[in-house]
């Protein structure tokens, strides 16, 4: 055990000397607040037209067309062949009288009545249940159900809902993970670890590390557990950075907030009543055994799984690793490993790659249920984990088998 920690310490010395850990913290910063910056300009954009104040400039704008439109009723000389003026200013009162509603019920959400409008909602989606389930939608009516629960939860918890106008951090946060944890973080993890073996091949030190009277399995085995400290450590500054960026940007408001897991989807064929359009696969959500969780309890748990998931990506360029003697080369392979497994992912989109480790990578999508209506597939997060872990087994065991048999001495 002694040696094994002498390796580990010496291992990591030699990691925090490397440019390749500081290459990938700076790659992290730059592009974590350049999407979070872009996102948030985009949320303000939304918010100009969105918020209540976006609603009332809207409401101003379709009034004075409205009178100019009235306007041109009374002139006798106004009417245009193939237009219908007066069906134009009934679509413009209905729009205005539906745009006042949304504007009250914000002001009401944002005020003590907030109850209220909860209560509404929820007699409004109990009717739209009954409607779907008499009209046999199933979709319609699970979804239905869905939203019930998260009303429901409001009320039951006094947790006023956010307007859907407003973003908030853990929102970002959500899609970032999603949107990190496919290409960019396990590109960075690669950087960091694809030549943590080669390396040293590649610059002729493997002899002097070979020689120590330490056997070449706690040598090996003591590079994985630095490259899987290195990996966790680059994801929590990762995860760190992106909530730290959006909590400035957002604020910390919306913590409270329901987030639905552990949805199980059932999948049911659909005729099309266009006989030249082919049948097609529905996904049903079944919210029996689903659980509300808080959006801090969400978010927090993303940061442990994409942990999680990070470690299998680096125990698989640490087997790219061993197996080339190049550190280019093994580099190279672990990038082409990562991408065309997200290529491949994305290409075919079906359940029956649910064994490919890339559909995974976002185990917080096996959570809701998300990766399981995208592949009509039942992929839940147990699914997930199984298939990440086997995955990282496969990897060590070559990779131990090689390293401890090669000849490297005399290479």
């Amino acid at each position: 055990m002694r040696e094994l920690g002498r390796v580990i310490a010496n291992e990591w010395m030699k990691l925090m000397r490397r440019r390749r850990l500081w290459i990938t913290v700076l790659l992290a910063v730059l592009v974590v607040c350049g999407l979070s910056a872009l996102s948030y300009q985009r949320h303000l954009d939304m918010m100009r037209w969105d918020s209540p104040e976006g609603l009332k400039r809207q409401i101003e704008q379709a009034e004075q067309e409205l009178k100019s439109m009235e306007e041109q009723v009374k002139s006798p000389d106004s009417a245009r062949e193939g237009e219908d003026p007066e069906e134009r200013i009934e679509s413009i009162k209905q729009s205005i009288a539906d745009m006042k509603q949304r504007l009250k019920e914000e002001q009401r959400l944002a005020s003590d009545d907030w109850r209220s409008v909860v209560e509404d909602r929820i007699a409004q989606t109990e009717r739209e249940v009954e409607d779907a389930a008499r009209s046999e939608n199933k979709v319609g009516e699970a979804m239905g159900q869905g939203r019930l629960m998260e009303l429901k939860y409001h009320l039951e918890n006094g947790v006023p809902p956010i307007p859907h106008w407003k973003r908030t951090a853990y929102q970002e946060m959500d899609d970032l993970i999603h949107f990190t944890s496919r290409v960019f973080l396990p590109l960075l993890v690669v950087i960091l670890v694809a030549d943590i073996v080669s390396g040293e091949t590649t610059a002729g030190t493997i002899r002097l590390l070979l020689i120590r009277p330490v056997s070449r399995a706690k040598i090996l085995f003591g590079k994985w557990l630095v490259s899987i400290f290195a990996t966790l450590l680059l994801t929590l500054i990762v995860f760190a950075l992106m909530f730290g960026v959006n909590a400035a940007l957002y604020g910390i408001d919306g913590w409270d907030q329901p987030q639905i897991v552990n949805v199980i989807y059932t999948f049911e064929k659909v005729d099309s009543p266009d006989p030249m359009t082919q049948s097609h696969t529905v996904s049903i959500p079944h919210y029996g055994r689903a659980a509300i969780v808080p959006m801090s309890v969400y978010i927090l748990s993303g940061c442990l799984l994409l942990s999680l998931a990070m470690m299998s990506v680096a125990t698989l360029a640490f087997l790219c690793s061993v197996l080339f003697r190049s550190s280019m080369i093994s580099t190279a392979v672990a990038f082409a490993v990562i991408i065309v497994g997200e290529i491949l992912f994305q290409a075919v989109e079906s359940g029956k790659l649910f064994w490919l480790f890339t559909a995974h990578l976002n185990l917080l999508n096996n959570w809701t249920g998300g990766l399981s209506a995208h592949l009509k597939a039942d992929l839940s997060l147990t699914t997930g984990l199984i298939v990440l872990g086997c995955w990282a087994l496969l990897a060590l065991i070559p990779a131990f088998l090689t390293f401890t048999r090669r000849d490297v001495l005399n290479h």
